[in-house]
């Protein structure tokens, strides 16, 4: 508890220092980097949640991808509703058009309470595709781990800080307009362990940065790309996630490594894809409390699913609703849990097509008796929303003016 109170005293001096008296917001940039050309990186994305401000790349004509924590505010997932893009943006001071989300993709197993969370990673649906420009590739296994363990130079681009910090350092920010781009060296995953400590995981995080430090990504960087020239072609090899201050020696950068979601991000491109698992509480025994799952079918014709069930009897639905989907469609399955023991209740719910070579996906669902929680997620505490947008997550968010 203690901790928590300290890190929470040294988050509310961070964000009074890093809040604007001019405009009321809370914006900072790229460290240690320059202007881009504008053209150069024309797949590059500017991404308005809600209040949140940060980056993402076009990978497909209707899909941006970004990171999770971009879609989240103090906890709760923000609605696709009050999500926009901007593809290809450079200059922020220059009206450009913005596309509106349909869907947004969130890993299942991100965690929105833990702030260096691993499975980082969002997709977001396009209202309209995008056409006229390229995409970019993301680097497979094999690349990214060569180029992790040799130590290869990377670049970032985003709209974040400019102005370095130490974890426990006040700073006043500026904010650069145009597309900044730094060039900065890989760290090897024993490099990045030592430096970052337990909550580094080698299998879903890459990390980058100098020892001396000087150059970094920073808050308002999250979601943006760090990309990788691999034989003369551009590649992405990450997602800006969190850190440590920014650009403070010994503290790297830590990104999603993008390799290890080939899989789960062609689910979502091309096939059948679950966006949420299902976490219930505060249901007595005999009660029922229902959550929806959402299934959205993703390919360009008609498929009929068939579901199983396996874990705990205490999760019902009903296999007629979601049977048949139609093509590029999202369809809501409304599950019941009905506690029946004082006991956790855990199951797993697989969702199989007809269609060949559509991949078979599943979802956990389980019951805390006693615990209040949410749908794909959970709530965050007063500790949550003050601490993560400042000390540790590279987003920024815009502050509503007081009046």
């Amino acid at each position: 508890m203690n901790i928590q109170i300290n890190l929470l005293l040294a988050t509310i001096m961070l964000s009074s220092s890093l809040t604007s008296t001019a405009d009321d917001t809370i914006t900072t940039r790229v460290v240690g980097g320059s202007d881009s050309v504008e053209g150069d990186w024309p797949w590059m994305v500017n991404v308005s949640a809600g209040r949140s401000q940060c980056g993402g790349t076009l990978i497909d004509a209707r899909t941006v991808m970004t990171a999770a924590h971009c879609i989240y505010s103090n906890g709760i997932e923000i609605s696709a509703a009050r999500i926009s893009v901007n593809v290809g943006a450079y200059n922020l001071l220059e009206s450009s058009e913005t596309i509106d989300i349909t869907q947004t993709y969130i890993h299942h197993s991100y965690d929105p309470t833990n702030s260096a969370s691993s499975n980082d990673i969002a997709l977001l649906r396009l209202i309209t595709p995008v056409s006229n420009v390229s995409l970019l590739e993301t680097a497979d296994i094999t690349t990214t781990s060569e180029a992790v363990s040799s130590q290869s130079d990377v670049i970032i681009l985003g709209w974040g800080s400019t102005v370095g910090y130490a974890p426990d350092e006040q700073v006043t920010p500026i904010y650069p307009d145009i597309l900044q781009e730094v060039a900065l060296p890989l760290q090897t995953d024993a490099e990045c362990r030592q430096n970052t400590g337990s909550s580094y995981d080698a299998a879903t995080m890459v990390c980058a940065g100098d020892q001396n430090g000087g150059e970094d990504s920073c808050q308002g960087d999250s979601g943006g790309p760090l990309i990788l020239n691999n034989g003369g072609s551009w590649q992405q090899i990450g997602i800006v996630s969190w850190g440590s201050g920014c650009a403070s020696a010994g503290h790297p950068g830590v990104y999603t490594r993008t390799a290890v979601y080939e899989e789960w991000i062609d689910n979502f491109l091309n096939g059948i894809a679950i966006h949420n698992k299902l976490t219930y509480g505060t249901t007595n025994i005999g009660e029922n409390e229902q959550l929806n799952l959402l299934i959205s079918n993703n390919t360009a014709s008609e498929v009929e699913l068939t579901f199983s069930l396996s874990g705990s009897n205490e999760f019902t639905y009903d296999r007629a609703t979601c049977a048949i989907i139609a093509a590029d469609s999202i369809c809501s399955l409304p599950i019941i849990y009905t506690p029946t023991t004082l006991t956790e209740s855990n199951a797993t719910l697989t969702v199989q097509s007809d269609t060949v070579n559509l991949k078979t996906v599943s979802t956990a669902l389980s019951g805390n008796l006693g615990f209040s929680s949410t749908s794909g997620g959970g709530g965050g505490s007063l500790f949550f929303a003050f601490s993560l947008p400042f000390l540790l997550l590279r987003r920024f968010v815009v502050a509503k003016a007081v009046t």
